[in-house]
């Protein structure tokens, strides 16, 4: 890579890192915190569906906005300092209003920096190792994310609870000084080479041209799933499971750190065998773990199952990649940004529909929900895959809207 290129990807990787120390200290205890508040599981189950939402609307905003004006590095860091402000504010909140706000605001920030920080990192891989290389670049959230949940239990027990949102607020804030570093620009030459040149199309043509459109309609399927139960996961393995606050975080180490070894190892192998089987593999492996959880006793099949669901990761870190294949830079932001609607859209109804689930039939039922939806994602993935609509493509399209 050239000098700038490895400045870009020094900047990414640091504020990768950050950003998931921020979200392994707040997320795998936030729902328990929120619950201890007196708010009810169904309620729970509202928060993350207008978290999904906010997420996707925050992820197709901003990547539509700086493909029009640029300055994707200044969106990174606007969205990364308030980001850090709503962690703060979770100390405040008391009401189901409160929290309504702070998730609303937390998830259109977190769609917008990641977004934008996917696809500056990008560009400054080689299209001949997309995958291996942007595999590479998100070990770094893997490291940080784990290394803040194998700390929640020291954490907790000798400050409390709230001590989660205090280091998560710091935590984005060395994520935005990271960012500032970054080197934003489209590097001509590389991402021209092999586009194909087209008429003006819309969005959904070119969802259909590249073929991703299969891949959004699985996501969309296999995130509802996952969206039906795991809002409720940890506060199942505490209140049924007695998992205490250190165990749910050596839990979430696991989860991350199964996913090192699948974004390098089986980043790699997609740029040598292509994308298609990698992505298969890891709808396999999200399916089994919820069955597993389902069947679980004890804790003993959930230490099988979240390092099973980690490497379900690949189909995000490889996702990227196939559209990074076939997408120019310069529109690439929009396209990421929609390809996450499907996570707004999935979770509209799936959270909610699993909070009353878990009210009616028992939290352990919406495990059982999660993998019966994931099977019917993988089993649409494996049609696409016999009728070639996720074929690899020669050369990438062009993107030019028709508004």
């Amino acid at each position: 890579m050239q000098r700038i290129e490895k400045r870009t990807f020094a900047a990414g990787w640091a504020a990768s890192f950050f950003i998931n120390v921020a979200w392994g200290i707040i997320f795998p205890l936030k729902n328990i915190y929120i619950h201890d508040k007196g708010i009810s599981l169904v309620l729970i189950g509202t928060l993350a569906t207008a978290g999904a939402v906010s997420y996707s609307l925050g992820a197709f905003v901003f990547g539509r906005f700086s493909d029009w004006l640029g300055m994707r590095r200044i969106f990174i860091m606007i969205s990364l300092g308030i980001g850090s402000g709503v962690a703060f504010g979770y100390l405040l909140a008391q009401s189901y209003v409160h929290f309504l706000i702070l998730v609303i605001l937390e998830m259109s920030m977190i769609g917008g920096y990641s977004v934008l920080l996917d696809t500056v990192i990008t560009s400054a891989l080689p299209p001949q190792s997309q995958g291996g290389g942007f595999g590479t670049y998100r070990i770094s959230g893997s490291i940080g994310f784990a290394l803040a949940a194998a700390l929640l239990g020291p954490l907790t027990d000798a400050f409390g609870i709230r001590v989660i949102f205090m280091i998560g607020g710091f935590s984005l804030i060395a994520a935005l000084i990271s960012a500032s570093i970054l080197k934003d620009g489209f590097y001509p030459g590389e991402d021209d080479e092999g586009v194909e040149k087209a008429e003006p199309r819309n969005f959904i043509q070119i969802l259909i041209l590249t073929g991703i459109i299969w891949l959004v309609a699985v996501d969309f399927i296999a995130i509802a799933g996952e969206q039906s139960a795991y809002p409720f996961l940890n506060i199942y393995l505490q209140d049924q499971l007695g998992a205490t606050a250190g165990i749910i975080g050596i839990l979430s180490t696991l989860r991350v750190l199964s996913e090192i070894p699948a974004m390098v190892g089986l980043g790699r192998l997609s740029d040598r065998i292509g994308r298609p089987p990698i992505l298969g593999f890891g709808f396999l492996t999200v399916t089994l773990s919820w069955l597993l959880v389902y069947l679980a006793g004890d804790l003993t099949l959930v230490y099988i199952a979240l390092p099973l669901a980690g490497m379900g990761i690949i189909r995000y870190s490889v996702g990227v990649s196939l559209i990074s294949d076939r997408v120019p830079y310069k529109e690439r932001g929009t396209l990421l940004g929609l390809i996450n609607l499907t996570y707004g859209i999935g979770g509209i109804i799936a959270p909610t529909l699993g909070g009353f689930v878990a009210d009616q039939f028992g939290t352990r039922m919406t495990f059982l929900l999660a993998f019966g939806i994931n099977a019917l994602a993988l089993c649409l993935f494996i049609l696409a895959l016999k009728l070639g609509k996720l074929s690899p493509r020669e050369s990438k399209v062009a993107i030019i809207t028709s508004d």
